[in-house]
């Protein structure tokens, strides 16, 4: 595997190396969505494929951290959210909200039946593998 950007410059600071990482993740999905927009692809699209790109297993560009995984999510988050209307949440909320509900639930007892019943793991370890599905 290659040497990270951050040792490359020999960048040793925890802040510094968070502040170009997150330059990076900025520059690189601002970039990557030129060429999402071209092939008419959402933005989110964009910033998976840029997080893929600069991540530690391709260019190794940005460490491997989950404080700068959490930043990109909500990067990402906050991206996807500004396309919600409350009118169209209105219309559409009671059906989203049964379907999103039932999956939830349906996933969680799903993971439990199989973890515990059927693979035959403590029940406590089952719970709460059963609680990470719904997620």
């Amino acid at each position: 595997m290659s040497t990270p950007l951050f040792e490359t410059l020999h960048i040793t600071s925890d802040v510094s190396v968070i502040v170009v990482s997150v330059a990076l993740m900025l520059i690189s999905g601002f970039a990557m969505t030129r060429i999402t927009k071209r092939l008419r692809l959402p933005n989110v699209t964009a910033y998976i494929v840029a997080g893929i790109l600069i991540g530690p297993y391709c260019f190794n560009l940005i460490p491997a951290r989950s404080f700068i995984a959490d930043i990109a999510l909500a990067l990402i988050a906050f991206s996807t959210g500004e396309f919600f209307k409350f009118s169209t949440l209105k219309k559409s909320g009671p059906k989203v909200l049964i379907i999103t509900v039932m999956e939830a639930c349906l996933a969680s007892i799903l993971v439990f039946i199989v973890v515990y019943f059927i693979l035959g793991l403590e029940l406590n370890f089952s719970i709460v593998l059963a609680a990470l599905a719904s997620a």
